[in-house]
């Protein structure tokens, strides 16, 4: 009897490690697919990135030019602009710029409420 009782225990520990190694393997495979799918997603968000700054920069620049009176929705939209960029991971060039346009728009509207 007692060599049965061995018996079966070697065999429920026999199969056993071999669900441990099943699950094991499964965790390995589901790792290196979540890593290609995260590696994807962050040249996916490169590029994003690259295109969204470009033309973020670009309207900042425009609504810098001296001659340039920013309106409320350019404010607003540029500001949403500027939370992109950041989620996207931008830069501190952009939020130097994003100041600058702050800055201007705060200056415009003490004008604009000076003259009421």
């Amino acid at each position: 009897m007692d060599e049965q009782k061995v018996g079966m225990e070697t065999q429920m520990d026999t199969c056993y490690n071999k669900l441990l190694n099943i699950v094991k393997e499964s965790d390995e495979r589901q790792e290196r697919e979540d890593t290609k799918i995260h590696n994807e997603i962050d040249i996916i968000k490169e590029g994003m990135l690259s295109v969204q700054g470009r033309t973020f920069k670009a309207e900042c620049r425009k609504l810098l030019q001296d001659d340039h009176i920013i309106t409320l929705n350019e404010y607003e939209t540029i500001m949403a602009e500027h939370l992109t960029y950041n989620k996207l991971g931008g830069n501190h060039e952009g939020d130097g710029l994003f100041s600058l346009v702050e800055a201007k728009y705060q200056n415009q509207l003490r004008l604009e409420h000076k003259d009421l």
